[in-house]
């Protein structure tokens, strides 16, 4: 973070602090202490402490500068930025407090990363805001590891969350989802009062492109009225519960533990659930019909789009929900379909088998895909 003239800060290797009275050459800085001293410091052994929000004043301490070598130019200065963050703060407050949507799917109290596509008509295609949803009460401090290379990961930077609130990150085209689709997910709970005190979150994110051409996967929820692509980074209730002590834990509270020790909160469980047949099996109509209801005017490229990329959702989700096997209904027609089919199960899945489907029940056209990994 960089320094201005005015800031309060503090010291990281070495007790107190004062305010930055002058910038220097080579990321060096002149610091005001206590009792009228000043002194060059390097400005990255340095954390900005100016209080004005509820999660920066944990940091602060009065570090008793003279008024005087502060100068009546920086007072002025402090005393105006002062002003300018609070009614930024109150702006943003208002505008990202996060909706009461009776009409939308109900989501658990917890960190959400939400896409939502700027165009609500065509989810699949355009602009997206990537967002953070706080859907807790307490105020979260966040920090993202997204990977940028087989062994390197780079920070999107440490963002300051208020509870129930949305926080947008940014605005990225189709083209840059591909930096999102793995990376370390990072927060801490902050409260000034609470009976418990959850656990910080680390949880990793793995998504694939194909996921986010699936029209079904976008929905709205009772804290958003858009239509988005949402996964929940956590389970406030697990986090809570996990560090009640021991001799208070009740049954409800061990099954609670155990459940959240297995869970995989990554890919949206319900996908494959739609279509479950029978215990670990499911059936998939790839039928376009049976996929979208707005298919009249679409050509037959962005027909084969769509299957294809619902197909690779539905494995995606089949093996991590632990199915065994899934019928892919493809029809007979021309055999495009099924051409697709079967070479993106040889390029992405070698590994799984796959087998005509029982002739008296699908004819020629449907195929089964057998689940072998976890």
């Amino acid at each position: 973070m960089k320094c201005k003239v005015g800031d309060k800060v503090k010291f990281m290797n070495k007790v107190g602090g004062g305010f930055v009275t002058k910038i220097l050459a080579n990321g060096m800085v002149k610091v005001a202490v206590e009792g009228g001293f000043e002194f060059p410091i390097m400005e990255k052994e340095l954390i900005v402490v100016n209080p004005q929000n509820s999660l920066e004043r944990y940091f602060d301490e009065n570090f008793n500068v003279p008024a005087s070598q502060r100068t009546a130019t920086i007072e002025d200065y402090e005393l105006k930025q002062d002003i300018e963050k609070r009614e930024k703060e109150e702006k943003l407050v208002k505008e990202n407090k996060l909706i009461n949507n009776p009409d939308g799917e109900p989501v658990d109290k917890g960190i959400i990363l939400s896409f939502i596509p700027k165009n609500q008509t065509e989810l699949t295609k355009g602009e997206f805001t990537i967002s953070i949803l706080n859907y807790t009460e307490y105020a979260v401090i966040i920090n993202i590891y997204l990977k940028s290379s087989l062994r390197e990961y780079t920070s999107s930077g440490v963002i300051q969350v208020a509870a129930f609130s949305k926080y947008d990150i940014g605005v990225g085209k189709r083209e840059d989802l591909n930096r999102w689709m793995k990376g370390i997910f990072q927060a801490l709970f902050v409260a000034e009062h609470t009976k418990q005190v959850p656990n910080p979150i680390h949880t990793e994110i793995n998504l694939k492109p194909s996921y986010f051409e699936v029209v079904e996967n976008y929905r709205t929820s009772n804290i958003l009225k858009e239509k988005a692509f949402m996964i929940m980074l956590n389970d406030l209730f697990y986090h809570e519960k996990i560090n009640v002590p021991k001799d208070e834990k009740n049954k409800d509270v061990l099954i609670s533990e155990e459940k959240a020790k297995q869970s995989e909160p990554v890919i949206p469980s319900q996908l494959i659930d739609r279509h479950k047949i029978d215990k670990a099996k499911a059936e998939v109509d790839l039928h376009i019909s049976a996929l979208r209801d707005d298919y009249s005017t679409m050509k037959n490229a962005e027909i084969l789009s769509v299957q294809k990329a619902y197909f690779l959702a539905a494995i995606e989700n089949a093996m991590v929900n632990h199915y065994r096997e899934v019928i892919f209904i493809h029809g007979i027609g021309n055999g495009v379909l099924r051409e697709a089919l079967i070479k993106l199960l040889n390029d992405q899945y070698d590994d799984l088998p796959y087998r005509n489907a029982p002739f008296n029940q699908y004819g020629y056209g449907a195929i089964v895909v057998e689940i072998t990994g976890e």
